[in-house]
């Protein structure tokens, strides 16, 4: 599926979301306040075990968005747990520290929504409101098409689904910590 996934205490978080809704960036601050980086971009989930597999494409980040909050190479506003590798004068490779190099049991799914005219806030999904929108983040399967929404569906159901909309980075992570100790 087209997400990203951190860890922390041996259980994972998968980050699903399209274009621009925040999946690197909620990566790249989740790690530096201690997750472990599983994957970006690209998360495969053992549709058995619902373990999500290491998939080690670092993340990208916009070489702009760091320089605006001064964390760019150079600056003094380095990474904690990482370090940037700038591509170009638009594109810095974040190198995380902490990887995970086995298949991770899922906890959660963490729906991240950039909306700079919506207030932030965390809303928790029930299998049903969650549907449509994570198919839609998911690769055309290549087994049938009955099986594959089966799974999804028991994916959904056995595991909490929230939506982070946020407004900035700052209200990003204001409370997305006591979200994913749920």
């Amino acid at each position: 599926m087209h997400a990203g996934g951190v860890a922390r205490d041996g259980r994972a978080w998968i980050l699903a979301g399209g274009p621009n809704a925040g999946k690197t960036t909620t990566t790249f601050h989740l790690v530096e306040a201690g997750f472990s980086f599983v994957c970006e971009e690209i998360a495969i989930i053992d549709s058995t075990t619902h373990r999500l597999q290491p998939f080690l494409q670092t993340p990208s980040l916009d070489g702009r968005y760091l320089e605006r909050r001064g964390q760019h190479p150079g600056n003094s506003g380095t990474p904690r747990h990482g370090r940037f590798e700038r591509l170009n004068e638009f594109v810095t490779r974040y190198l995380p520290d902490r990887v995970c190099s086995v298949p991770v049991p899922l906890q959660g799914i963490l729906l991240p929504r950039f909306a700079p005219n919506d207030p932030s806030r965390v809303e928790e999904l029930t299998p049903a409101a969650a549907l449509t929108e994570f198919l839609g983040y998911c690769f055309e399967p290549k087994e049938d098409t009955e099986g594959f929404f089966d799974k999804v569906i028991r994916l959904l159901e056995t595991h909490k689904v929230f939506r982070r909309r946020f407004d900035g980075t700052d209200s990003l992570m204001r409370d997305l910590d006591t979200v994913l100790q749920r």
